[in-house]
């Protein structure tokens, strides 16, 4: 439900179910009159994100669960949230991305935005196959990231080559 709690404020607690999802949203609404300010929590649980494909524009498949905590304007022009997710044999239809996300893979990050500027605090992307990292600032003038990644079979990614595979670069 949604209640006012102010001239310029909603409290939300929404709770929904779709085909093939639950979601929860509690938190607060402000800044009505301009783009709207979202200050809370958010979780969607799906088992099955396939019913999602003509969204994605691709086939895809396997199960998550997100959870996001922090604000964010409803436009996505700023934000700074704490986001954390799994998933379960997850396929994107890229087919490197669905070898190292394959199985149960945990997804974190802190991140901030501010006009054209995001800010990763950390992000890091776990799986049975990998352990990617990365943290610095992207935006349409200069980008400084850092990454660290393990691969633990190259032969997920390259063909004739076998053993750990360990990258730490910059952007």
């Amino acid at each position: 439900h949604v209640t006012q709690s102010g001239p310029d404020r909603l409290d939300v607690n929404v709770t929904g179910e779709g085909q093939s999802f639950d979601l929860i949203a509690v938190g607060a609404l402000s800044a009505l009159d301009d783009v709207p300010l979202f200050i809370g929590t958010a979780r969607v649980d799906s088992p099955d994100i396939s019913v999602f494909s003509a969204l994605a524009k691709r086939p895809i498949s396997g199960e998550i669960d997100v959870t996001v905590e922090g604000s964010t304007r409803v436009d996505l022009s700023t934000f700074d949230l704490d986001v954390a997710a799994t998933s379960v044999d997850l396929i994107v239809g890229q087919g490197v991305a669905d070898r190292l996300l394959a199985g149960r893979t945990r997804y974190n990050g802190k991140m901030r935005r501010d006009d054209d500027v995001l800010r990763l605090q950390e992000a890091s992307i776990d799986s049975t196959a990998a352990a990617i990292s990365a943290a610095g600032v992207i935006a349409p003038d200069a980008t400084d990231l850092t990454f660290d990644a393990t691969v633990k079979e190259a032969a997920l990614l390259l063909r004739d080559v076998s053993g750990a595979l360990n990258l730490k670069g910059s952007v």
